[in-house]
């Protein structure tokens, strides 16, 4: 019993880091395919087709993406809100990464103008922007709070209630 009260080694450390850096990138690989699957549907009404070059997209900034939320979950800036109430976390945190992931969309449509011309020409670009920022937005929101939940019930305790067999109350 004491073995399970000790502090875990290195190596489980970085298996549970490991684990939780998957799952995140996992999480944020479909949710940035779907984004990228609405953004070729647009691009295809302009004649390009462009579905391999944004899926590979989405994949590169899942991984990218999931390696900073993982990083960055115990920054003194990231943390700033996690004294009030989880509503108010999950919001912060999730502004904080649209405004990160805003900044990469700007630095693909330099890597990649033809593009984000091409986008810009199929509509209002204000529009569109303020779309996908809010997708963005609901997919952090969705997953910070999954993951304040996690934090806030005991590790695995949200997995278990959500995916677990109901439990009978006790008579």
């Amino acid at each position: 019993m004491e073995e399970s009260a000790a502090k875990p080694t290195r190596k489980e450390r970085i298996m549970e880091e490991l684990k939780e850096c998957g799952v995140v990138m996992g999480y944020l690989a479909v949710s940035l395919s779907l984004l990228e699957t609405y953004k070729s549907l647009i691009l295809l009404q302009q004649g390009v087709h462009a579905f391999q070059h944004n899926y590979l997209v989405a994949l590169v900034e899942a991984v990218a993406y999931g390696k900073i939320v993982v990083l960055t979950q115990n920054l003194p800036f990231v943390k700033a809100c996690d004294k009030h109430s989880l509503a108010r976390a999950v919001l912060y945190q999730s502004i904080v990464m649209t405004l990160i992931t805003d900044v990469g969309g700007k630095v693909e449509d330099m890597l990649f103008p033809r593009s984000a011309k091409f986008l810009a020409q199929s509509g209002d670009p204000l529009a569109l922007m303020i779309t996908h920022n809010l997708a963005a937005m609901c997919i952090f929101i969705t997953l910070y709070t999954v993951r304040g939940l996690d934090e806030r019930l005991g590790p695995g305790k949200l997995w278990k209630l959500i995916f677990g067999p109901r439990e009978e109350a006790q008579t």
